[in-house]
Formats: structure tokens, sequence, C-alpha cells
């Protein structure tokens, strides 16, 4: 019998999270598995890819506040749809995906965590513990994410279990600069090049890899910062760049698909980021033999050990953070020694074959055990 699965996100616009999703239906058994995706905003940026592979992708967008008329319509979806499996990802569809899901008489309920909530968002912050009670389970993408539920938000550590992200390593290899891109992008053969993959939002921290990049742009004259990808903070990083006075060597090249053609023209990769649970961008500039600077948080350091695979910083440390660039930069083969180390540890930990199976796992399991 082939089970109809929904995944349900806040966004599907152009994103890691995003692009997980789609990497998991593109690759789930199809001769067990009907895919169908939805989300609860107007992003629908990756529809068309999921379109091509025959997955019907749907919007139920989400107005302000808390919407008490978004569970019908969820609830509506799912008994159109037949959905027998409700797969939602991160706090707000998990919050509104499993009333509406358990409202429907959806058997199987199951939510990963890509990223802990702040605290700040109290309401979900306690919620996350009740909601734990009907679904199951409780899916974190990094062991941090996992302590977190269980030691702060009180979700019993028998709900959770770890599945590492996956990426395609195939798709995400080393390889010679893009050199047609390099000329569209304005940036020269002899440019060394710093580059970002993050969507411009406050918890990414892009205004402290500004703050080092300055520092950086007083030492080599012949830096550049390669921004990409896009958000809300996209203008007032630009007037950051300018009162800096690096907006001329700065690249903001927007949401893009190609993204190993742009982590081909990056010396260094950097996140910046405040929080974090196991960014995918991450992953896939270790897949494509960049060496990498990260900050301190979430679960970055279950994958990079400093000096090993790549090099840590402190979050709200830019000096430090720049210092970790430049010595990528002036030590090459140290650098190469990082990325070459960097690549086998994906390689081996971080498949997208391996997060799938984990995944069909869980499904067959919940599947069986309510046969």
């Amino acid at each position: 019998m082939i089970r109809t699965l929904l995944h349900l996100s806040i966004s599907l616009d152009i994103g890691g999270l995003e692009n997980l999703i789609l990497n998991l239906c593109q690759r789930i058994d199809r001769r067990r598995y009907r895919p169908i995706v939805c989300c609860l905003s107007d992003g629908l940026g990756l529809q068309r890819e999921f379109e091509e592979l025959g997955i019907p992708a749907f919007s139920i967008p989400k107005r302000e506040g808390f919407d008490w008329c978004l569970i019908p319509s969820i609830v509506s979806l799912l008994r159109r749809e037949r959905v027998d499996i409700l797969h939602t990802h991160n706090a707000c569809p998990y919050l509104y995906g499993t009333i509406a899901g358990t409202w429907a008489g959806v058997r199987t309920l199951v939510h990963t965590e890509h990223s802990n909530i702040e605290r700040e968002h109290g309401g979900l912050w306690r919620a996350e513990k009740y909601l734990s009670y009907l679904a199951y389970p409780i899916i974190a993408d990094s062991k941090n994410v996992a302590d977190t539920l269980v030691h702060e938000q009180s979700v019993h550590p028998r709900r959770v279990r770890v599945i590492l992200n996956g990426i395609d390593v195939q798709r995400f290899r080393p390889s010679p600069p893009n050199r047609q891109l390099q000329q569209e992008l304005g940036i020269r053969e002899t440019d060394r090049v710093i580059g970002i993959v993050a969507r411009l939002v406050p918890v990414k921290n892009h205004e402290v890899l500004f703050s080092s990049f300055a520092m950086l742009c007083s030492m080599r004259p012949n830096l550049r910062l390669l921004v990409v990808g896009d958000g809300p903070l996209r203008r007032e990083l630009e007037k950051r760049a300018q009162a800096l006075g690096i907006s001329n060597r700065v690249v903001f090249a927007g949401n893009q698909r190609d993204i190993p053609g742009y982590l081909s023209l990056m010396d260094v990769f950097v996140l910046s980021s405040i929080s974090e649970g196991l960014p995918l961008t991450l992953l896939e500039a270790m897949a494509a033999g960049i060496p990498v600077v990260c900050t301190r948080v979430g679960g970055i350091p279950e994958v990079i050990r400093h000096g090993v695979n790549g090099l840590l910083a402190a979050s709200d440390a830019h000096e430090e953070l720049g210092e970790r660039c430049l010595q990528l930069l002036d030590d090459p083969l140290f650098a190469r020694s990082l990325a070459k180390k960097a690549r086998e540890e994906v390689i081996r930990k971080y498949s997208l074959r391996a997060m799938t199976r984990a995944y069909e796992a869980v499904y067959n399991h919940m599947g069986n055990a309510l046969s």
C-alpha cells in the first residue's frame, strides 16, 4: 500500500530546510510513499522543482498572530489528500500541524526540530513539551538540538531521536572556479573571496561578519565578500556595508540555485550565526572542499573539530572571526588540509542516502506499530 506523506513547513522558498525537504521527497521510495508538500506562507520559490518531480505543492498562508482559521484549513487539506503521515518541520508548523493532524485523524505524526526556538518565544517554547505527547518521534538534526529539547524544554528523552542532516556529496564536490560566474559578479581572478550562504535574517549574524571583513580589508587589498542568500535584512546590510566603507568589496548575490558554482569561487566559507542546528550550507561547503570558519554555536561543534577540519570562533567576537579567516588565507597548506578532512567527514557521516534511509525507517516503524 502506498501511503501519502505530507511535509509541512513555514516556507518552500530557496533555503537549507526547504532543500532538505526537496531532497527527501526526491529520494524517498515512491513504491511505498506518495510525497506532497505544504507551506504556511506565500514562499513557493521551489514550487517548480517540486512539481517537476510530480510532487504537489500547496500554500496555506498564515495570518499575523495566532491564526485560528489556519487549523481547519490544514485539516481540510489532510482529509482531501488522505494523508497517512504528517511530517512537520520546526516550531510553527509543529504547533498548527500537530493540532490539525490530531483533529483530522492522521495516524502518524512526525516532527523534526532543525534548530531550537529562542526562549523569548515563551508560548512555543513551553508548547513543544505538550505537543510531543501527540507527535512521535521528535527528531533533532543534532545532539545539541536534542539536548535542549530534553534538558531545557522537558521533552521526554524516549520521544526524541537524532537523525543527522545529509547532502548530495556528488553534487557538492571540489571543482575549479566557475570563470563565467566570476566575471558576471565582477570578481577578478586575483581576488581572494570570503563567502557565506545564508538567509539575510538576524540569527545568521551577518553584521559580525561584515565587521570582521572590514577589519581584514585594512590588511589585504584584494579581498571580496560574496554574500549568497536573501531576506528581510537585505537593505539594512547594504547600508551597513556602505557605513563600514566596504560596499565596493561586497557582492550581494541574492537567492541562487547553483550553490556549487558560487562555492567554487570561495577561498574561505564562513558562518557567523548566533544559533544553529546542523546547517546544510556548512555541510555543502565542507563537501565542496572549501575551508570553513564558523561560530561555536548549536550543533556546529559536533561537526567542526577546531584545527582538524575547520576553525571555530565565538559568535560575538568579530576580531576572532577575522583572525580565523586570515589564518586560512595566509596558510594555504593548512587550509587544504582542513578542507580535505572536512570532505572526508561529510562523506562518512552526512550523506543524503543515509539521512533518507533513516527517515524511511521512522515512517516504516510508525506505520507498522499502528497497523
